[in-house]
This record gives structure tokens, C-alpha cells and sequence, in this order.
């Protein structure tokens, strides 16, 4: 097969990128730094290429005297595949990042990215990797447990509260599953108020006994009734289980 090159988006007639991979920038006149009307004719060459922290392959562009580093899947990517709507990734099909030729390079989505990934077994998920404090198990028990708030789960499983709040919205440990937090954000305020009130009125209870079977204090249904402050999930839950509240 035989080296195509073509011009890099965004910088063309100044750098070129094949479908081997390789960058290589044109013959070009530049400015010469200590005689600013003089130019001076920059013979082109292949880049040198470089590996970052994450292993991917990079080459540095220097125009006008500024640098940037560009990652070599991208521009290869760019040159050689037009990219999908919808589709800002690429994926090394071999999952080798410095298999850089156009042939092992796709566009892809971040979900797709992600499952190629755990497919081919490219990195550790869950606790098998390094930093991971939590077990797998110990995230379905998170995500399932309704009854306890995330400061008290937080407190339970010795992570964040950010970290829950992670795992309760399927922004982390996504591929375990799970119970999934049901969608809230339609609920009618004013509805909601209103049933709370009736629910206070109906069960016969006084003011306290019907915050102690809610496990919460006086002034948290009195904030509830007056529209200060929601119910969190946790405690939505309960008034639907216990006094039949539609939250949905």
C-alpha cells in the first residue's frame, strides 16, 4: 500500500499527515526572529513524535512562533475518514494508541468509545482499578438504598458525597447497572405541597408525631408545607410509600 498524504485541517500548505501516520511539515518561508523583514526559507521534514502521559502519539506544530501539540489519531482521523454527525471520538480499532495508520482509526461516541474499551479488555473498570475504594457489589447496595440520604451513605461506605451523587445518576460505574434513580424533575411543586399538607391533615397526627413518622423534625415539615424546601429523594419515596404521595 502506498503512503497518501494530505493536508492537516487547519493548517494546510503548512503541515501534511499520511495514512501511515506520519506528519511531516512543507517547505515554507517564515520570518527570521532577529531581521523581521527577512524571510528565510524552513525546509519541511518528518515531525518527530512524541508519547504523552495517556500513551497516545503527539507531533508539535509551531506557527508564528507559537507552539501546540497535536495528537497524530486525530489528525489522521480528520484527514482520512469524515466524521459523522454526532460522533467526536476516535477509536483505535486494534486498541493499540500508537497504531496510528487510517485503516485502525474510527469516529465513534464516548459510549461507543467506552464499550470497545471494556470489550477488549483496554482498561481496568470498577475496583480493579488502582484508586478504586468501592467493590462492585458495594455500588449496587448504593445505588438500590433508598432509605438512607447520601450524607449517610457517604458516611457508611467512607467515599464522597460527590461520589454517590455519582453513582446514584449513573455519572460513574455506568456499565454495572443497577437500580436507576427515577426522574423527578417534572414533579409539581404546588401539587406536591398541597398533598402534603392533605397527607399531614388526613393522618390524624399531630404536627410531631407526623414528622417522627417521616424521621424528620417539625420544622422540616413545616419548610415541606410552606414551599422552603423540598423533599429530598429519599424522602419522597417515603411519603408515596407511607401516605400514598403521587411524585410522578
Amino acid at each position: 500500500m502506498d503512503e497518501i498524504w494530505k493536508d492537516v485541517v487547519g493548517y494546510e500548505g503548512v503541515y501534511q499527515v499520511s495514512n501511515f501516520g506520519n506528519v511531516r511539515s512543507l517547505d515554507r518561508y517564515v520570518k527570521c526572529s532577529n531581521k523581521p523583514n527577512t524571510k528565510r526559507l524552513s525546509n519541511g521534514k518528518i515531525l518527530t513524535k512524541q508519547k504523552n502521559k495517556n500513551g497516545y502519539l503527539s507531533v508539535y506544530f509551531s506557527i508564528k512562533n507559537k507552539g501546540q501539540h497535536k495528537k497524530i489519531h486525530r489528525l489522521v482521523c480528520e484527514a482520512f475518514h469524515e466524521k459523522e454527525v454526532g460522533k467526536t471520538i476516535v477509536n483505535h480499532i486494534d486498541g493499540n494508541k500508537e497504531n496510528n495508520i487510517a485503516s485502525n482509526l474510527e469516529w465513534c461516541t464516548s459510549k461507543e468509545n467506552i464499550a470497545h474499551a471494556i470489550e477488549n479488555g483496554l482498561f481496568p473498570l470498577g475496583e480493579d482499578a488502582r484508586d478504586s475504594i468501592l467493590t462492585s457489589s458495594e455500588v449496587l447496595e448504593i445505588r438500590s438504598n433508598n432509605i438512607l440520604s447520601y450524607n449517610e451513605l457517604s458516611e457508611k461506605y467512607g467515599v464522597s458525597i460527590s461520589t454517590i451523587t455519582d453513582i446514584k445518576n449513573f455519572r460513574s460505574w455506568k456499565w454495572l447497572g443497577g437500580e436507576q434513580l427515577p426522574d423527578y424533575s417534572s414533579i409539581d411543586n404546588d401539587k406536591l405541597i398541597q398533598q402534603i399538607k392533605e397527607a399531614k391533615k388526613n393522618s390524624g397526627l399531630s404536627a410531631n408525631e407526623f414528622a417522627k413518622t417521616m424521621g424528620v423534625s417539625r420544622s422540616a415539615i413545616h419548610r415541606w408545607e410552606t414551599g422552603r424546601r423540598l423533599p429530598s429523594h429519599k424522602f419522597l419515596l417515603k411519603l408515596s410509600e407511607i401516605y400514598g404521595i403521587e411524585i410522578t
